[in-house]
């Protein structure tokens, strides 16, 4: 067994109730299985590369000159090419009240993606516009894919939602001795 995205280990063929002298050449090995995202593979000379359930099975023997003095049997093997584990960490950020949500972001805390492999995202988040007490915010939480060869874990984050500053202020307003008060006007910013 191996992990996917890493090299995979040489196979190795043997012959036994082999004549004096004689020894194998050569076998060519064939690969058959299942993908974990549920395709068929194989059979193929090929050695699997998606994580999955195979089976590998030997044919064709060459012992040189005296190959045709034997009748072979062949007896296989099975393995797993195992997902690889991959965690994300959702991070924290925050808004004023009223604005529109920032762009959510996130790092690879654990793991990583094999060259050419691309985790596809989506970050979202609980809905809510309010402010919430006691330093609670809103949960972002992924809904990303990084397909059958991971094993994906994800670490929330958190949005929080700050108050948005007001300034009240009471316009300058001027009256003369013995005149009526005038209005006052609020003027909120």
């Amino acid at each position: 067994d191996f992990m996917y995205g890493t090299e995979a280990p040489t196979p190795t063929v043997t012959a036994t109730g082999l004549a004096s002298g004689d020894s194998l050449v050569s076998a060519e090995l064939v690969y058959s299985g299942t993908t974990r995202g549920g395709d068929s593979y194989g059979p193929s000379l090929a050695i699997p590369t998606q994580a999955g359930s195979y089976s590998v099975m030997p044919r064709n023997a060459d012992v040189g000159a005296n190959t045709g003095n034997y009748d072979f049997r062949y007896f296989g093997d099975s393995f797993q090419i195992t997902p690889r584990p991959l965690t994300i960490t959702v991070d924290d950020t925050q808004k004023v009240y009223g604005s529109p949500d920032p762009a959510f972001t996130y790092a690879i805390t654990s793991g990583s993606l094999v060259e050419g492999d691309v985790l596809q995202d989506l970050l979202v988040r609980d809905p809510g516009e309010d402010v919430r007490p006691g330093n609670l915010g809103y949960r972002i939480t992924g809904d990303a894919d990084a397909g059958p060869n991971y094993l994906l874990t994800i670490d929330d984050g958190t949005l929080f939602i700050t108050p948005k500053p007001i300034s009240v202020t009471v316009a300058d307003a001027e009256k003369f001795y013995g005149d009526e008060d005038p209005a006052f006007v609020v003027v909120a910013q």
